[in-house]
């Protein structure tokens, strides 16, 4: 048994990323089902409710820019325990606010957890322990923050009809330190216990894509070279247009005459969906590369926001939101996989980190600004199409920065 289970560590810890991805990343995304409650209970505007929340942002930006030093410095499991025990206190802050203010710190705590536990900590982590099969596995981790949203969407509406949003934010801050304890079974690297990468052998080195296994440039390379800022930029950008709907999707079916639950079944819908998507994306760019991934999702993120600025019809919103589940899995799957053939695996923590802390200062960017629309137009549905129409005009961005990392690959190999 235990040669066995030594055998397949590297699912083990798969695994325990998986668990560790469905709790933060639940956190993450049902955070919507709270505006209403919080809003009303607390007796604040949106605009200003989302003020509260920028903390986060900005921690949660920071610590995602600095992931990649930290985890060379601290190690991946010693900065996950520690981030998940952030996160823990932060949502117990949260519960006992008795105004703003503190709800914003009770936040900040949550975001300072964000950049070890959540995209730029599991892509690390699965890139130390993978090295075949990279996309299809962090496609199946990154499936937990879907089924993590859809699962607390559900439930922990239920638990704020049922109590209250305090009740929920309570039992919520419990399900870190239990993730936290799994975090006993889990090595930095698989040297550590004297075991190579999975994928290390011939025949499955095989199945790596010639362009996601280039060394790439140093990072002082990277640093110099413009396609390093277009990256950033595009990511920034595109990742804000998704963030205009995911942020405030929860309140916009409310608005428009659904009930708190009907609203969380749109959310839970759509980190079903995300899921699964997660999977089959991962798939496609171990098969056919991660550059169609990333196109995909631009195209289905303009589509589903599109038709959902117009929520009237509850079957198509359901399309809507299917298509929108494509565009969502942009800053989860797409961009952290196309870093490897744009840059290669040199210094390819601090990239991730970059790239994921533009993701992070999306989140930070967006939320206010659809907020604030709401409050001086009354809907959301402006900040949608206004959305949607970029995303088309970005897709040419990406292509031009697919362009550029070729030229620079042949360049040096």
């Amino acid at each position: 048994m235990k040669a066995m289970l030594r055998k397949h560590y590297h699912w083990i810890i798969a695994a325990i990323i998986f668990l560790e991805i469905l709790v933060y990343g639940g956190i993450v995304t049902s955070i919507g089902i709270y505006t209403v409650p919080i809003t009303e209970g607390l007796s604040v505007g949106r605009g200003p409710f989302t003020l509260a929340g920028l903390p986060y942002g900005v921690l949660s930006f920071i610590s995602s820019m600095f992931t990649g030093v930290l985890l060379r410095k601290f190690g991946y499991k010693q900065l996950t325990v520690g981030s998940l025990i952030l996160t823990s206190a932060g949502l117990v802050v949260m519960a006992v606010a008795p105004d703003l203010w503190w709800f914003g710190v009770g936040r900040g705590l949550t975001g300072l957890g964000y950049g070890a536990c959540f995209t730029a900590g599991s892509v690390w982590i699965i890139k130390q322990w993978f090295r075949s099969r990279l996309g299809l596995v962090l496609g199946v981790v990154s499936m937990a923050s879907g089924f993590g949203g859809s699962l607390m969407s559900l439930a922990f509406s239920r638990i704020i009809v049922a109590f209250d949003w305090r009740t929920a934010l309570l039992v919520e801050g419990a399900l870190p330190i239990v993730i936290a304890f799994l975090y006993l079974l889990v090595h930095n690297t698989p040297e550590k216990i004297n075991l190579k990468p999975y994928g290390t052998g011939e025949k499955a080195i095989k199945r790596i894509r010639p362009e996601s296994d280039w060394e790439g440039l140093s990072i002082k390379q990277q640093y110099r070279h413009p396609l390093f800022y277009i990256m950033c930029a595009a990511t920034l950008l595109s990742t804000m247009c998704v963030y205009a709907t995911n942020a405030v999707m929860n309140p916009h079916f409310q608005d428009n005459g659904y009930s708190q639950t009907a609203a969380a079944s749109y959310d839970s819908a759509l980190m079903l969906i995300v899921a699964f998507v997660k999977l089959l994306l991962g798939w496609i760019s171990d098969r056919y590369g991660a550059k169609p991934v990333a196109l995909l999702c631009l195209g289905c993120a303009a589509a589903g926001q599109w038709i959902l600025a117009d929520v009237s019809n509850p079957v198509l919103s359901y399309i809507g939101v299917a298509l929108f589940a494509v565009g969502l899995c942009l800053s989860t799957i797409a961009i952290p996989l196309i870093a490897l053939p744009l840059f290669g695996y040199r210094g390819s923590a601090e990239i991730n980190g970059i790239i994921v802390g533009m993701s992070a200062l999306a989140g930070l960017i967006t939320a206010p600004i659809c907020n604030f629309i709401f409050d001086r137009v009354g809907s959301y549905s402006p900040s949608f199409k206004v959305a949607s129409i970029l995303e088309i005009c970005l897709v040419a961005v990406y292509l031009l920065m697919f362009s550029m990392a070729d030229k620079v690959r042949k360049r040096n190999t």
